[in-house]
């Protein structure tokens, strides 16, 4: 009887091991089967795939790199300086020859634009507007008659420049217009705008990231200017030349 006990429980242990196993294997073949992967299966990992994700790393940098290497800002500048005003070729008719004397004055400036700097060859470009105001002291060679003229730039100006540490010299080149209005004996005798272009060249220092400061020579150069009378004379400017320079501050937003 009690040999028949043991082989009951014997039997009961089997019958409990053999289902835990049918459980356990039913179980691993539907995680093969969700995974889509047979049992015995091997996952192949390719030897260069490491490599590859190094490079295309390296390509996404590079590529950020690039959009980076160029960098840019508005600007915005006021300055003042001296110009020295000429014209050699005017008239008047009836009569004949007459010139703009060549004298000093105030000139004050307002520049505005954009500037680029390749952070890579050092190279820098701006695209600027100008408006400048050549101050009185100019008078024509009128005889007998106290004249006085009063000019102004408008200008739009590109540049090119080499940026070193924070200095940045610069040439470059506008075209833009000026406008002269004449007075004789106190008496307005009329204003005209006149087509101009002007090399230019200058340094510029970069104070802070903000703050610049610059030096900037420019030679003017106009187109006749006619249109003036002084009752039934008749008044023209010939082609003025109009070199100035200007000491500026800006700031860069």
């Amino acid at each position: 009887m009690k040999k028949n006990k043991w082989t009951f429980k014997a039997l009961g242990l089997s019958v409990l091991f053999f289902a835990l196993g049918l459980g356990f294997h039913h179980l691993k073949a539907e995680e093969v089967e969700s995974t889509g992967i047979a049992e015995g299966d091997e996952i192949a990992v390719s030897k260069d795939s490491d490599a590859k994700y190094q490079e295309s790393k390296k390509a996404m940098e590079k590529a950020g790199g690039e959009a980076k290497r160029v960098v840019g800002a508005w600007y915005i500048a006021g300055g003042a300086g001296t110009g020295f005003v000429g014209a050699n070729d005017g008239f008047v008719n009836p009569g004949g020859p007459i010139t703009v004397n060549t004298n000093f004055s105030t000139v004050l400036g307002v520049l505005g634009g954009y500037h680029w700097l390749d952070t890579e060859t050092h190279l820098a470009w701006t695209v600027e507007a100008e408006a400048a105001y050549i101050g009185t002291g100019h008078y024509l060679s009128l005889p007998s008659m106290n004249t006085a003229l009063n000019i102004g730039a408008f200008m739009v100006n590109g540049t090119v420049g080499y940026h070193i540490g924070n200095f940045e010299p610069y040439v470059g080149f506008g075209v833009g217009a000026v406008v002269v209005n004449a007075e004789v004996a106190s008496a307005n005798i009329g204003t005209n705008w006149a087509f101009a272009f002007q090399p230019i060249a200058g340094v510029r220092y970069f104070i802070t990231a903000h703050w610049l400061a610059a030096a900037q020579f420019e030679w003017i150069w106009t187109d006749t200017l006619s249109g003036y009378n002084i009752g039934a004379t008749q008044v023209t400017i010939g082609h003025a030349m109009i070199p100035l320079g200007l000491l500026a501050i800006g700031y860069a937003f």
